[in-house]
């Protein structure tokens, strides 16, 4: 263990199963931490006279252009820094580190590292001298952890638990904005999408209202998202072209990558290939410059479906290898991957 922790050695599996079982960390959430320390290692950050509140501000930047790893690298380091940094006063120190604490949750749950994220977030939770903001905040990211991993009633009654505390009148309604969109996408992901539309709802009316263009245009792509399952096409397209405007001007390039992959499946639902294809091709452009796996995955998996249709055997082998490379990347409840699966009897 010493010679790992000092880049002695490169842990193999036989011996993360083993370290697994000793701390009983799931085994997942141990080649989570791995992947996270090699992508650290790519990522050279500078702190040398930067303030807190500057590396905090960039870290934020980046969080909402989409360049998680970036963000990681630098609350990582800032992180690190607070820890050897003397003479320093206590209780700033401490808020600093919780704040650069909870950006390193955030960018875990942006790049799909749900088992280390939910980790990392009851552990922060299990500090005694938390604000109520704080411990919201924390008590989020478990949450979105947990129903992304497909623990639904966890989520569910995790919400129902933070529930009663944002009727405390001293809770901002930003954090009221955030469990809205929270209990949405819960909601959506267990297919009550009618439902998912009314928390959706009243999240943009407190985001627009803050306002928040970041949060108000990520909940107009969910929104379109459930909209798409009801049918309610033009709805969902007016949406979605708010998104992307928004997306555009402000530089969230994550996220128009997404409303773009939104596009490419409505037009797939709707039977317009080409025009799906379109769609698909334009969000993979951005996608694959900021590591989006599960964008990637949906846009080929459309890809590979239109190209079976067009019975274009080259392009359906080179989707269907994408598919491969990026199935073991995603999260195991994406419904494009069940189907996937489905139809290649295991995704061999």
């Amino acid at each position: 263990l010493s010679r790992i922790e000092n880049g002695q050695a490169e842990p193999s599996f036989r011996k993360l199963f083993v370290l697994s079982r000793i701390y009983g960390v799931p085994l997942v959430s141990l080649a989570e931490r791995f992947e996270v320390d090699l992508e650290r290692e790519l990522q050279k950050v500078d702190l040398e006279g930067k303030p807190d509140r500057e590396v905090h501000e960039l870290m934020g930047a980046y969080l909402r252009s989409g360049r998680a790893r970036e963000a990681l690298a630098f609350a990582t380091a800032a992180l690190e820094r607070l820890a050897v940094r003397p003479g320093e006063d206590e209780a700033t120190t401490r808020a600093w580190a919780r704040r650069f604490h909870l950006g390193v949750i955030n960018a875990l749950l942006r790049l799909g590292h749900y088992e280390s994220a939910r980790a990392e977030a009851e552990a922060f939770l299990r500090d005694r001298d938390l604000e109520l903001g704080d411990q919201l905040v924390a008590l989020q990211f478990v949450i979105s952890a947990c129903y992304r991993l497909g623990h639904h009633t966890m989520a569910t009654l995790l919400l129902e638990q933070a529930r009663r505390s944002l009727e405390c009148p001293a809770v901002p309604p930003r954090m009221k904005a955030d469990f809205e969109t929270l209990y949405g996408n819960v909601l959506l992901s267990l297919g009550r999408y009618a439902e998912a539309l009314g928390h959706y709802d009243e999240a943009l009316s407190l985001y627009e209202a803050l306002p928040d263009p970041f949060e108000a245009a990520q909940v107009r792509a969910n929104r379109a998202a459930a909209c798409i399952h009801l049918g309610m096409y033009d709805q969902a397209r007016q949406e979605l072209q708010i998104v992307l405007d928004t997306s555009r001007k402000q530089g969230y390039a994550r996220l128009e990558a997404t409303a773009l992959s939104h596009l490419a499946w409505m037009e797939y639902r709707q039977g317009e290939l080409q025009q799906a294809e379109r769609w698909a091709l334009r969000s993979n452009m951005l996608a694959r410059e900021h590591g989006h796996a599960v964008v990637l995955f949906r846009n080929s998996f459309y890809l590979w479906r239109i190209a079976e249709k067009r019975n274009d055997q080259r392009a359906a082998r080179a989707h269907a290898a994408a598919l491969r490379s990026l199935s073991t990347r995603v999260d195991e409840h994406l419904p494009e991957l069940a189907e996937y699966r489905a139809l290649t009897g295991g995704g061999a």
